[in-house]
Formats: structure tokens, C-alpha cells, sequence
């Protein structure tokens, strides 16, 4: 099954062609009743991310909710044109280009959790390919169950430090 949304300038009975920038293509939003009426909880909205003609068509979709005590809602994530995601920013093209592709923002604090059980490991993985070993030419991993973390270079483990805070690098010269 599919759902098309389906946007155009002009009117049904005479449409043009969708010619500008940032253009609402089509949104899903999500309602709620309170105090008798409807109220907006959120919504998924895709734009134009430049000027569509017979040989490109850049999009960009918005996700976005309302924050406790807010009546209206704030976009919080953004997929642009280019495939660049940002969490609590709009411009994720803004930052440089060699570590864009996932930008998250806070105006305070800001910060990437990655939970794993407590006798699991918990990792980032550098990768220059799929074969072999270049799914994990780096690592930087923590180990729950010794409560250790280390870096892995060249798909060695290179650096260790446990949970006592003793440090171990690992060479084989």
C-alpha cells in the first residue's frame, strides 16, 4: 500500500510547477483532543530544498514536536537535501564537511548516549570498507563487563585503560 501526497502550484484546475525554494510539499501531522478542540502534537513535513526542474528535485523532510508547557510545535530534526542529519539544528551543512553527517546541537549541553548491557560492549567503529577487516579499521570501545575502554587502530587494539584508570598501550615493535 502507498499514500501520495501530491503538491503543485496554482489550483487543481490549473496547476504549475512547483518553482521555489523551501515550498511545503506535503506534511503528516498529528493531533490530540484537549479543552474541545484539537490540539497539535507534532508533525513530519517535506519541503523543496532548491528549485525543482527536469533534472533535479532536492527535498528536505522536518520532524517535529511540542515541548512540555509549548502550544506549538519546534522542529528537532532535519534530513536535508545533501543526506546530512541534524538533531536540534537546521543546518547541518553549516559544520564542517568532514564530520556533518550527523550534527546534534544544544544551545547548553549536548551529548550522544549509547547504552549496552552490563556485560556487553559498547563501541564506534571507523570504517574504510565491508570486507575483511575494514569494517572496523577504529574502534573506540567500552567493555561493561571490566569496565575498561580502548582504541583500536589499524583493527588493533592499541590503547587500553581499566577500570582503575591504568592505562596499557599495546605495541608490537
Amino acid at each position: 500500500a502507498r499514500i501520495f501526497l501530491v503538491a503543485s502550484k496554482g489550483t487543481k484546475a490549473s496547476p504549475t510547477d512547483i518553482d521555489a525554494d523551501d515550498y511545503q510539499l506535503a506534511a503528516i501531522e498529528v493531533y490530540g483532543r484537549e479543552s474541545n478542540g484539537n490540539r497539535m502534537g507534532g508533525s513530519m513535513r517535506a519541503f523543496t530544498g532548491g528549485t525543482w526542474n527536469g533534472a533535479s528535485y532536492p527535498t528536505y523532510l522536518t520532524f517535529n514536536t511540542v515541548a512540555a508547557s509549548a502550544t506549538s510545535e519546534t522542529e528537532r530534526m532535519r534530513i536535508d537535501e545533501a543526506g546530512l542529519v541534524g538533531i536540534g539544528t537546521a543546518s547541518a551543512s553549516s559544520y564542517d564537511a568532514n564530520g556533518n553527517n550527523l550534527v546534534v546541537y544544544d544551545s547548553g549541553h549536548s551529548g550522544i548516549t549509547i547504552a549496552s548491557g552490563t556485560s556487553s560492549n559498547a563501541q564506534i567503529f571507523f570504517a574504510d570498507g565491508t570486507s575483511s577487516d575494514d569494517p572496523y579499521r577504529g574502534i573506540i570501545r567500552y567493555d561493561h563487563s571490566s569496565n575498561a575502554m580502548s582504541l583500536w587502530t589499524d583493527a588493533t587494539q592499541r590503547v587500553t585503560i581499566n577500570s582503575s584508570g591504568k592505562v596499557g598501550i599495546h605495541h608490537s615493535d
